[in-house]
């Protein structure tokens, strides 16, 4: 079961345990596969180690012990494309 829930841009995102999954729109890398094919199921983008997931507009971060991880794409392209470590 999903500890937490979050949508950004077509896509939604779910903490279930210590991993995050994405399904849906991946038109802004939110599958953390960078931009490709959408998923209806499930797309492992963590497999271990989250503890918090948020996700916004066209991004989302997590924590994996006590590093931020990020996905997707800002306004800014901070992020860029795929998964990216932030600290």
């Amino acid at each position: 079961d999903a500890s937490q829930i979050a949508r950004a841009g077509g896509a939604t995102c779910a903490l279930e345990g210590d991993r995050v999954l994405c399904a849906g729109n991946n038109g802004h890398g939110i599958l953390g596969t960078g931009v490709g094919p959408s998923s209806a199921l499930p797309v492992e983008v963590i497999g271990s180690g989250v503890s918090y997931l948020d996700c916004a507009d066209r991004y989302c971060i997590a924590r994996v012990g006590n590093e931020w991880w990020g996905w997707g794409s800002d306004w800014y392209d901070s992020f860029g494309y795929g998964l990216y470590h932030i600290t």
